[in-house]
This record gives structure tokens, C-alpha cells and sequence, in this order.
């Protein structure tokens, strides 16, 4: 078998492990040229074995997905999405769940050990020492962060701004007149929602106050209620953006509670589109990430740097979009274009 490997390495002008990752079907190698290999293989009657090619090297074939199951609805979706695609182009996919007293460095020494071809990190965030990059880098195992940033490493990121933006927007060009917005951070340390906020009072001529902004810990479906039902005890409100569609979600189930119309006494903006906001029985308008492209990137981005792994980092960056359904309607053709006016510039977001 070495020798035959050797031989279509010569013919075909590559290395011997550039004809080994071609003919088990890892990623790092072009079509034509592994086409070029096959072809040779089977003029030689090569056929490969994984599993001896595992037992020997120490590495195993496939990718490393490292995620946090006690993220949003949409960190769930993005790691779905992840799992999928990366099966398909890796075949070997091992899902890495990050404890509860882990951090990101602590996540990526414990994927090292599994020796992986590559490793995916979707909205894990810390600080990772440099040894631990370093030991991945020499071993071969490349890793890219998906939503987050690990220096010197490929990313897909997202930003929030453009889509927030608008969802801004079209609550304060709604003619409502307390427009209040569900925040996780204060005002002097935005985010990349808030940002979007703050650009689209910028480009309206309006200021934003702290007293617009209604603080929230938690961003699940009882929270949106609770905090929904005690705001609608002390404040007026007619249009809410409520951080997140699990959130919203809740909130329409405290305003349907307290007898208030959606869309007619309060709109209602989420952020994320999960599957269940179109199927609602008033449905949600909200933000939508482009989760399967997000996927798609990190699994093309981890290919192209076993293939360059001397490239410098790439970075994919997608913005957000409104998605406009009942809870927050757009009347007019005139109302549409200005909400939609403002162009998608925003920053790299890792929230």
C-alpha cells in the first residue's frame, strides 16, 4: 500500500498525504485533483483503510464541534446546521458540550486530545492561551469560531447591526409613541443590538434614552412573560422589541393574558426567526440570521485552511435582515422603503 501511494503521489505531484486525504474523502484537496488521484487508485488497486490510517497517525476523521447547550434557541439551530453540513464533508463529526466550570481554553485542550482534523467553536467565548493554539496548529488540527473571534483563527461571524437597524426602524416610523426596547446591556456599553438601535435614532434625528431601554437577565420564554407583565403594570408601551424571538414569544403570551391586541395596541419585534415564529397564530416579526450560510462558511472556511495552512485569517462576516409578519406590519410601499433605506453597514458581531 506505501509503495502504491508513493507511486500515485509521484504521478499525480503531490504529497503522499494530500493522496491519502484524497482518497478518504477529507476536505483540503481540489476536484480535479482528486479525481486525478482516484483515477491513479484505481489503475493501482488501491483501495484506502480508514481505520488503519486512524489506528496509525492518532488522528481521527473527522471534525469537533464545541457548543453550549444552555444557549438561545438559535445557538441550538446554528449547531444543528454545523453537524450536518460538517458530516457531510468531514463524515465524522463529534459534538464536544461545554461544561458548566469550562472555559473556551479548558474547551479547545480537550478537543487537542481527540487529535481532529478540525474544530468548529459556535458562541463558546473566553480567553485561550497561546500554548493551546499552538499545540493545535502543530498537530494540524485547524479551528475556526462561528459568532465568535479566537485570535488568529478563521471565523463566521454575524452581524446584528443591519437587521436591528431596521427593526428600529419600522417601530419608530410606526407613529407609536412609546417604543420601548429589551436590553441585556446599559447604554454606555452597547452591543451590537443596541448599536443598531442607536444608528436607527441617528438616522431618524432622534435621541435614545436610558429610559427607552428595559433591562433584562434572561432571555428565554419566561422571562419575556414576566418582564412583559410587570411592564405592563407601571409603563405605557405600544410597540415592544424584546431581545430575542423566545422572548417575544413570551411577551405575546402576557399581552394576550392582559387583553392587549397585537398589532393594534402593541407591536411586537423579536430577534433570531426560529422555525415557530411563522407558524404562530399571529406571526412574529423579527430579525433573521442566515443560519444555514453561517454553517456553510465555517465548514468551506475549515476546508480552505487545511488546504492554505499558512493563509492569513479569514474572517466571513453575514448581517442580519427584518422579516416582516402580523406582529409588526408594514403599511405602505412609502413605510417599506424607509425602513429598509438605511444601507447594512454595521460591525463584526460576537455577542
Amino acid at each position: 500500500m506505501g509503495g502504491s501511494l508513493k507511486s500515485i503521489a509521484r504521478r499525480a505531484g503531490v504529497s503522499i498525504s494530500t493522496v491519502s486525504r484524497a482518497l478518504a474523502g477529507k476536505p483540503g484537496v481540489s476536484v480535479a485533483k482528486r479525481a486525478q488521484i482516484q483515477a491513479l487508485a484505481d489503475r493501482y488497486g488501491v483501495v484506502p483503510n480508514p481505520h488503519a490510517s486512524s489506528l496509525r497517525t492518532g488522528r481521527c476523521q473527522g471534525l469537533t464541534l464545541i457548543t453550549d447547550l444552555r444557549g438561545t434557541g438559535i445557538s441550538g439551530l446554528r449547531s444543528h446546521a454545523l453537524f450536518g453540513l460538517a458530516r457531510e464533508r468531514f463524515h465524522e463529526v463529534r459534538v464536544q458540550v461545554r461544561n458548566d466550570d469550562e472555559g473556551l481554553d479548558e474547551c479547545l485542550r480537550r478537543a487537542a486530545a481527540g487529535h481532529p482534523l478540525a474544530v468548529v467553536v459556535s458562541a463558546v467565548r473566553g480567553a485561550v492561551a497561546p500554548e493551546t493554539l499552538a499545540r493545535l496548529r502543530d498537530q494540524g488540527s485547524v479551528v475556526t469560531g462561528v459568532d465568535t473571534v479566537i485570535p488568529g483563527c478563521d471565523a463566521a461571524l454575524i452581524d446584528r447591526v443591519p437587521g436591528m437597524n431596521q427593526a428600529a426602524r419600522l417601530l419608530l416610523l410606526s407613529g407609536r409613541r412609546h417604543v420601548l426596547f429589551y436590553s441585556g446591556v446599559p447604554l454606555s456599553h452597547p452591543d451590537d443590538r443596541l448599536r443598531g438601535i442607536l444608528q436607527a435614532h441617528a438616522s431618524l434625528d432622534r435621541k435614545l434614552s436610558a429610559a427607552d431601554l428595559v433591562p433584562v437577565n434572561g432571555s428565554t420564554f419566561r422571562d419575556g412573560y414576566e418582564v412583559t407583565s410587570e411592564l405592563l403594570k407601571r409603563r405605557a408601551v405600544d410597540a415592544l422589541f424584546c431581545y430575542n424571538d423566545e422572548m417575544a414569544i413570551g411577551a405575546l403570551k402576557a399581552l394576550q393574558t392582559a387583553g392587549v391586541r397585537v398589532p393594534d395596541d402593541v407591536m411586537v419585534i423579536g430577534f433570531d426567526n426560529l422555525p415557530i415564529a411563522e407558524y404562530l397564530p399571529v406571526g412574529l416579526t423579527t430579525v433573521a440570521q442566515p443560519v444555514e450560510d453561517i454553517a456553510a462558511a465555517a465548514v468551506e472556511l475549515c476546508e480552505q485552511r487545511l488546504a492554505t495552512p499558512d493563509a492569513a485569517p479569514r474572517q466571513q462576516v453575514f448581517p442580519t435582515c427584518l422579516v416582516i409578519r402580523q406582529t409588526a406590519p408594514i403599511t405602505s410601499h412609502e413605510q417599506r422603503n424607509q425602513v429598509f433605506a438605511m444601507p447594512p453597514t454595521g460591525g463584526v458581531a460576537a455577542e
